[in-house]
């Protein structure tokens, strides 16, 4: 079972950046106001300065207060610009390193499942291209929408204040660039979803290509892997095509209307009337000719910053679904269980509804005891040991570890007592010692020796370039044999009660199985060991066998009372026996 909560909204994933975003918005917005006010002084010098050629004296104190207003004005324009600057980029960096703290810890919460049908470059972008997307929308969007809104009303008003007919001039542009933003941000909105969702296939092809890399060399056609890639690539760039086409006659007319040669031609027309025939002073007609630019350019970095921030919309509103995607519910704790004891009880899970994996399953395993799992490819083992360190929470029953539900159980009470070593063991891009520490942060480099040696590993870690001190993937190339027993020395290490193998010896040659088979008799010593195999003659000494059939128990007992019972796990272990007979036969 999943938590479900009331849905999150994107307001409350920014709220540790929201004081930061209007203090940035305020400074912002001064700092629109203050741009205009150096093109207003000069416009009032050039009519202060007009009036004395008409044989009116000039107002020395009234210029002088005009020339303190502009520096006083310049100066505090930049100061304000870069604060608000810095201040939003101070509230992007608090709130990406917030946005990435809550994924770290959601993707912690998230069961399995969501892992298994997700791809890698979906998960990708919600933790990292998203999150960098968020920056146009934090950082610059303040001031842009500042400039790009303040600036166009601030200079209309101005110009309808000098008089209504330069007003009537700067309405010109504005209405024809204003009309033809809709038709250049409708092909985009159109589009913006087609374009989201073909540059995650993209990105998820990538992944794809990158990671299966040795499979592909080995096993896919020369080239099918290139194809694949370079159909999701024409794809993609096909679509971007046709996005530019659809958006560059509205591009084209929008530069055209925001350029200062358009405004130009605009007063430049109409200049001589207004001069001649209606009477406007020279002095309202050069206000006509600074400002004119000043109301429809910033609607041209206004439609760039429009697109940018869709881009940035639609990254929110990704991280908005990333977080409202069910968690496994947090457990009350308090209760501590009484043994190492396992119980499965009236057990079923699905990855989807009503398509059960697990159905019905009634287990005890005693503390202290050997169960192993076996049964064909996709019958549920895998699933079923990721259940009992709730990796997985079950659709129906309960696991119930020392007679405490696995549910009521915190994390860290959880894998205190329950270790799991995985078919694929994940080593992190740190020291070995560092590996091995990984459950257990406190253990001294004493006992990352001994967990070593009991898994048999130690003297081969002695022979890497730095020893316990060598990185893994760089100076620490390890086999996935030596791998496993590496993930072995960890859980010994954590020492947990309880411990899940999860076909351990899968993919271990002869060797490898063998040390990993003696590192295991040191692991489980006093534990409840569950163990997942496909390599029968590794569990012929287990407490008990279940044996699982399309997520059913249909069998359960010894080794020795399965294979007299003459059901489906003597036929499997003759099977086993014959394809082993058949393998040691080859090698003689």
């Amino acid at each position: 079972m999943t938590e479900q909560k009331p849905p999150i909204t994107f307001r409350q994933i920014s709220q540790p950046a929201h004081r930061q975003i209007t203090v940035s918005l305020l400074l912002a917005v001064l700092a629109a106001v203050l741009s205009l006010v150096p093109v207003i002084v000069l416009v009032e010098l050039v009519r202060t300065v007009m009036l004395s050629f008409q044989g009116e004296p000039i107002d020395a104190s009234k210029l002088w207060l005009l020339v303190a207003a502009l520096m006083v004005a310049t100066v505090l324009h930049g100061q304000a610009t870069v604060k608000s600057l810095q201040v939003s980029h101070q509230a992007d960096g608090l709130l990406g390193e917030h946005l990435r703290q809550q994924q770290i810890t959601k993707l912690g919460r998230l069961p399995l499942s969501w892992f298994t049908r997700t791809p890698s470059g979906t998960v990708k972008t919600y933790i990292e291209d998203d999150v960098t997307k968020i920056h146009q929308l934090i950082a610059h969007a303040p001031h842009d929408y500042s400039a790009g809104v303040l600036v166009p009303l601030l200079s209309l008003g101005y110009m309808f204040v000098v008089d209504w007919r330069i007003g009537l001039l700067g309405l010109v542009p504005l209405l024809l660039a204003v009309a033809t933003m809709p038709f250049m941000m409708r092909e985009f909105q159109e589009k913006a979803e087609k374009f989201k969702s073909s540059q995650k296939q993209l990105d998820a092809a990538v992944v794809e290509l990158v990671r299966g890399i040795p499979v592909i060399k080995v096993f896919v056609p020369e080239g099918y892997d290139e194809s694949i890639f370079l159909s999701r690539s024409r794809s993609f760039g096909g679509f971007y095509r046709e996005w530019l086409h659809a958006t560059v006659h509205p591009t084209a007319l929008m530069k055209i209307f925001t350029s200062t040669g358009f405004g130009l031609l605009v007063v430049a027309a109409a200049s001589p009337w207004l001069i001649t025939s209606a009477g406007v002073p020279v002095a309202d007609v050069l206000a006509a000719f600074l400002f004119i630019n000043n109301i429809a350019a910033p609607l041209l970095m206004l439609s760039r910053t429009n697109i940018m921030f869709s881009e940035a919309k639609a990254a929110a509103a990704d991280l908005t679904e990333f977080f409202n995607i069910p968690v496994l519910p947090p457990a009350a704790g308090g209760r501590e269980p009484a043994n190492a004891g396992i119980e499965l009880k009236d057990l079923s899970f699905s990855y989807v509804p009503d398509t059960p994996v697990l159905s019905g399953i009634n287990q005890k395993l005693t503390a202290g005891s050997i169960t192993a799992v076996v049964g064909p490819s996709g019958s549920g083992k895998s699933t079923l040991a990721a259940l009992i360190p709730r990796l997985l929470d079950p659709t129906e029953g309960s696991v119930r570890i020392g007679g405490v539900p696995s549910t009521d159980l915190r994390s860290d009470q959880l894998y205190r007592r329950v270790g799991f070593v995985f078919q694929d063991p994940y080593l992190m891009r740190m020291s070995v010692r560092d590996n091995i520490r990984l459950a257990h942060p406190e253990a001294t480099d004493a006992d990352v020796v001994r967990a070593a040696r009991a898994a048999q590993i130690h003297e081969r870690i002695t022979h890497l370039p730095r020893g316990y001190d060598s990185v893994v993937g760089e100076d620490a190339q390890l086999s996935g044999g030596e791998q496993q027993r590496l993930a072995i020395a960890r859980s010994i290490l954590l020492d947990a009660p309880i411990l899940v193998l999860d076909e351990a010896t899968a993919f271990a040659d002869p060797d490898s199985e063998a040390a990993i088979q003696r590192a295991i008799t040191e692991l489980v010593a006093g534990r409840t060991l569950v163990v997942i195999a496909h390599r029968l003659h590794t569990i012929t000494g287990a407490d008990r066998i279940l044996m699982l059939e399309n997520g059913e128990v249909t069998e359960a007992g010894t080794h020795e009372e399965l294979v007299a019972a003459g059901k489906g796990y003597a036929t499997m272990w003759a099977r086993y026996q014959t394809a082993q007979a058949g393998i040691q036969g080859e090698e003689k």
